[in-house]
């Protein structure tokens, strides 16, 4: 049985956000370790790229751990069931013939709905929907500035 209400923030994401309720920050959330992050050799295609896209920036700001490959590895691979299904739906069009030769709703348009669906519940689990990447705040040495973003910082100031 789930329990009610929305899913707690892991702690990273809460520290990343400021802690903006200034909610107790849990002293007993099990601490992972940042192992390797290599990725599995049955990904390929898209679920691949997505991975070399990805986990290096999410292991930088501490976000990939070794327990949560699992998760990671479900986002890569929803995210190229999506993309093969919306291809097929580009190629087919929204509906096609039965073979009665009657116009039906191409499935593959409802495979893509429900794996866009499960490539969003993934992605929330990292924080990658824009709001949620509004509320970040990564402290970057000032080397991995642009030379904009240094410039803005030192006019305005750190905070």
């Amino acid at each position: 049985m789930t329990r009610p209400g929305p899913a707690p923030k892991p702690t990273k994401m809460k520290l990343l956000n400021g802690n903006p309720g200034k909610r107790r920050i849990t002293k007993r959330e099990p601490k992972p370790k940042l192992g390797s992050i290599v990725c599995p050799a049955h990904l390929t295609g898209i679920a691949r790229q997505e991975w070399n896209r990805l986990a290096p920036q999410l292991r930088e700001i501490g976000l990939l751990t070794d327990v949560d490959l699992v998760n990671f590895e479900g986002l890569c691979v929803a995210y190229q069931r999506a993309r093969e299904a919306d291809r097929c739906v580009a190629k087919e069009g929204l509906q096609i013939s039965s073979r009665y030769g009657a116009r039906i709703a191409n499935p593959n348009v409802e495979i893509s709905r429900k794996c866009w669906q499960e490539v969003r519940k993934f992605a929330q689990e990292f924080g990658f929907s824009p709001s949620s990447r509004s509320r970040l705040e990564v402290n970057l040495p000032a080397g991995q500035l642009t030379a904009e973003e240094q410039q803005v910082i030192d006019l305005l100031g750190p905070e």
